[in-house]
């Protein structure tokens, strides 16, 4: 296999009908793991127990090994990080996306990917269709792979690509946890609710449920315990475990399409979005790079993370819905005391990568000789020179502003007569909607449609 830091790093496929074709295949299946590199199961999966017996990954082998494909060279050359290389798996179009958090540089409005909270609490309150990433790829006009099959012949799973809420998985989630022997749960409080493990075994149940609808011809499960495990260590053992945790779950499935009425006309594939450091040994390193900006060195820059940084995250990053959070400079020479002026974004999120916005270093320069010019106790000489230095950076910047500002000009008229149209399109849709109007989606189109009119006035307003 190729490098497993490569965006893309593995494909596997089987059809459970070995003359299952293109032509007669009916059914897909994809599963969906993030952040597990190729090398990794490569050196595992023709590996047995210590007697010799037993496939340690016997799933992975029997599916994908003897029966099955593996795709060697299916790689990008993209960013090794998770919501990125998911817009390409979910696409495969180029990138739209190109972090896991991004900032509108006009405007600073941050484009959160991987938090879920809000999305939820948004959508119960009918503010929200699908996730962020969904909405930016769809107003590129990218349509998503699950796109191809009709919105009631398919099952998707709580993922970073999400359209929509399984308020169901959710219930019965907090269902299993709340019905659980009372010292079993006091032990499970204590410990920490491993909430996700629920949930992964909720979407499997109902994947698996699925199965035996054939009207059902389309689903998905993401896991995203890989990915967690590998950050927290690369001891081989700890990652192993989990990857035979992925085995069990896969013989579960597998067993389950056996008994499905679509056995002989089924697709089965598994993907991964990016690999990671899985080499024992070798340590990943980081540099704090908050610190770094806040520094005289660094600039002295108020800086804004969609996270709160190191020490502060034990308590304020419980808070969910939070996605800016400025840490300004002790060390700023002319922002002390005025964090409001954020000079630093960052995207700290990724695997050894950072994205950094800066702003403009002629923008601060005309901010430090405004604030000279405000000061009552200036030399008029002095002022006139400050004033003269405005002038000439205004200048230098005149042409590329000029340009910048008729672009925007430009693409709010023509933001302002999109939504003039939306507004109409969702006028139209203030009527009762039927079981049947929701069951084919028409219900959720509605509120998407809704959902993007008051994205493009925020974003008209910003």
């Amino acid at each position: 296999m190729k490098p497993s830091r490569l965006a893309v790093v593995l494909v596997l496929y089987a059809a459970f009908g070995c003359k299952v074709s293109a032509e007669t295949a009916k059914r897909l299946i994809v599963i969906k793991i993030d952040g597990l590199p190729a090398d990794f199961l490569e050196r595992h999966v023709d590996s047995k127990e210590s007697d010799g017996g037993r496939y340690l990954l016997p799933w992975f082998h029997h599916i994908f090994i003897e029966r099955g494909t593996w795709i060697e060279n299916f790689y990008v050359r993209g960013i090794s990080l998770s919501t990125p290389s998911w817009s390409m798996l979910e696409s495969g179009q180029h990138l739209a996306i190109r972090g896991n958090a991004e900032f509108d540089r006009h405007y600073g409005r941050v484009y959160d990917y991987l938090n879920f909270f809000p999305f939820y609490v948004g959508y119960a309150r009918s503010r929200r269709a699908d996730m962020p990433a969904v909405e930016v790829i769809d107003e590129s006009g990218i349509p998503l792979f699950a796109d191809q099959f009709p919105f009631a012949n398919r099952y998707q799973s709580m993922e970073l690509f999400q359209r929509g809420v399984h308020w169901r998985t959710l219930s019965e989630t907090l269902k299993s946890r709340i019905a659980a022997p009372v010292k079993e749960v006091i032990d499970e409080w204590q410990k920490g609710f491993e909430f996700g493990d629920a949930i992964l075994e909720q979407q499997e149940r109902e994947l698996i449920a699925k199965l035996s609808d054939p009207e059902i011809l389309y689903l998905d499960y993401f896991s995203g315990e890989f990915d967690h495990v590998a950050h927290l260590t690369n001891d081989e053992s700890a990652q192993l475990n989990q990857l035979r945790q992925i085995d069990a779950m896969l013989g579960r499935v597998w067993r389950a399409i056996g008994s499905s009425p679509l056995a002989n006309q089924t697709v089965l594939a598994l993907v991964s979005d990016h690999g990671l450091n899985s080499i024992p040994g070798v340590y990943s390193q980081g540099y704090d790079l908050v610190r770094f900006f806040n520094s005289t060195e660094g600039g002295g820059h108020h800086v804004v993370t969609n996270r709160h940084p190191r020490g502060e995250y034990k308590l304020r990053g419980l808070d969910p819905f939070v996605s800016w959070v400025e840490t300004p400079s002790q060390e700023s020479t002319y922002l002390a005391g005025d964090k409001e002026y954020p000079t630093a974004l960052l995207d700290l999120d990724g695997n050894e990568r950072a994205s950094v916005q800066l702003r403009n270093s002629d923008l601060n320069e005309i901010h430090i000789l405004l604030e000279e010019l405000a000061r009552s106790k200036v030399e008029k000489a002095k002022k006139n020179a400050e004033a003269a230095a405005i002038v000439a950076i205004i200048e230098r910047n005149r042409a590329s502003w000029s340009r910048v500002a008729e672009q925007l000009k430009e693409e709010l008229a023509a933001l302002a007569r999109a939504i003039a149209r939306q507004r109409v399109l969702v006028a139209a849709d203030t009527h009762p909607w039927s079981q049947e109007d929701r069951a084919a989606g028409r219900r959720l189109e509605a509120l998407r449609r809704a959902v993007r009119l008051e994205e493009w006035v925020r974003e008209q307003r910003g």
